[in-house]
């Protein structure tokens, strides 16, 4: 895939960035700021996801990790930020929201990643 691809999410006036790669290599490249305790985290994980507090994400996941649990579980996360970042709180009796976000990143970012 070509790395830093980027697509919106329309409805919540979102962009994402998807990566492939190295996580801790990727975000050294692009200059990250960590959270305290998080700076060695990222050069052991199969993924993450980037919050630039802005409307914007970035998205990466290591080459090796082909396994949707892996894919899933950051779009999981993805897909929490954007919606925390837009005031939609999940409820026992309101997730739809959730799982409609969580479906449409899995298209997009699969789609990217050729999966």
């Amino acid at each position: 895939m070509k790395q830093g691809q980027w697509f919106r999410v329309p409805i919540y006036g979102v962009k994402v960035r998807v990566y492939e790669g190295d996580p801790g290599r990727i975000s050294k490249e692009l200059n990250f700021v960590f959270e305290p305790g998080h700076e060695t985290e990222i050069d052991t994980c199969d993924g993450a996801v980037f919050d630039h507090g802005n409307g914007t994400y970035t998205f990466i996941v290591v080459e090796k990790a082909t396994i949707g649990r892996v894919i899933s579980h950051e779009v999981y996360h993805l897909t929490t930020q954007i919606l925390s970042y837009v005031g939609v709180r999940q409820t026992p009796e309101g997730n739809e929201a959730h799982a409609y976000l969580l479906g449409f990143l899995m298209d997009k970012i699969l789609k990217l990643l050729n999966r």
